[in-house]
């Protein structure tokens, strides 16, 4: 399922790997969805990148239903 974390691009990758001490390896798997991300990577990236949005919002899948009715 996207999420708007996916509207990040694997081009971002790089500077979320220096913004939460990972490596790029690991954040293309968070990407791809090989692997989960952490509770406190997920508010890092919020607050660099989308201030404005809900956790909810920016990791929703469909899964979840969280999705539905966005703007």
């Amino acid at each position: 399922a996207t999420t708007e974390i996916y509207t990040l691009s694997l081009h971002d990758a790089l500077p979320i790997s220096n913004l939460l001490g990972l490596s790029y390896r690991t954040i293309h798997s968070r990407f791809n969805g090989e692997s989960e991300w952490g509770y406190t990577e997920c508010v890092k990236v919020r607050d660099a990148y989308f201030p404005d949005k809900s956790l909810d919002y920016l990791f929703a899948t469909d899964e979840t239903g969280s999705e539905e009715g966005r703007e």
